[in-house]
């Protein structure tokens, strides 16, 4: 058994405490309540997608559609959008996303189309949607604990605080040994006895 005064002393936090202004806490706030909201955002267009995906694999129909319109995004690096209109007895035209540059307007393409809502639809060849729908999912949680982390540290005490009152014994307001009285302050215990 190890003797109580040869244990090492505990090592403190050398650190200097993190500046909790009123700005970094509002800072905080507003980038934690924007962060949640693009979670929000990312996992519900994660969660389309793959209803999306996983309607038109149990009930899609092979058909051959026209391209009417070609909305091209190769500069943003985004993924291209084609308008395209199915044929009889589907009337509805359908968006398709795709990173395909070799569709132009015109073109006949093969299309999985869901027969009871024609508006959703995707290229045979596309396979599933990885990105828009895993992607987006693995996304969504990382950017809430994020803004969640942001919004607990805007909402916890400041450190400077917190400091005080592990050295006070928990009472901030308590003065430490050593430290004068106050003008006017009884000198210590026993003095209402003296006056």
């Amino acid at each position: 058994m190890t003797d109580p005064e040869d244990a090492p002393a505990p090592v403190e936090d050398a650190r200097p405490p993190v500046p909790r202004t009123r700005s970094a806490i509002v800072g905080a706030v507003v980038s934690g309540l924007v962060l949640l909201g693009v979670a929000g955002w990312l996992f519900w267009l994660g969660a389309t997608a793959t209803w999306d995906a996983g309607v038109l694999l149990v009930r899609g129909e092979d058909v051959l559609s026209t391209v009417v319109e070609v909305d091209l995004n190769t500069k943003t690096g985004m993924p291209d959008e084609l308008v395209v209109v199915h044929p009889p007895p589907y009337t509805a035209e359908a968006t398709i996303v795709t990173r395909r540059h070799d569709i132009g307007v015109g073109a006949v393409v093969p299309v999985v189309v869901d027969p009871y809502d024609p508006s959703r639809a995707a290229l045979v060849d596309a396979g599933w949607p990885w990105f828009a729908t895993l992607g987006r999912l693995l996304f969504a949680p990382l950017f809430g604990l994020f803004g969640l982390f942001l919004l607990v540290w805007a909402a916890g005490p400041p450190r400077e605080q917190q400091a005080g009152a592990d050295d006070t014994g928990g009472d901030p307001d308590a003065s430490s040994p050593g430290t004068p009285a106050a003008p006017g302050a009884p000198d210590g215990p026993g003095s209402d006895e003296r006056a």
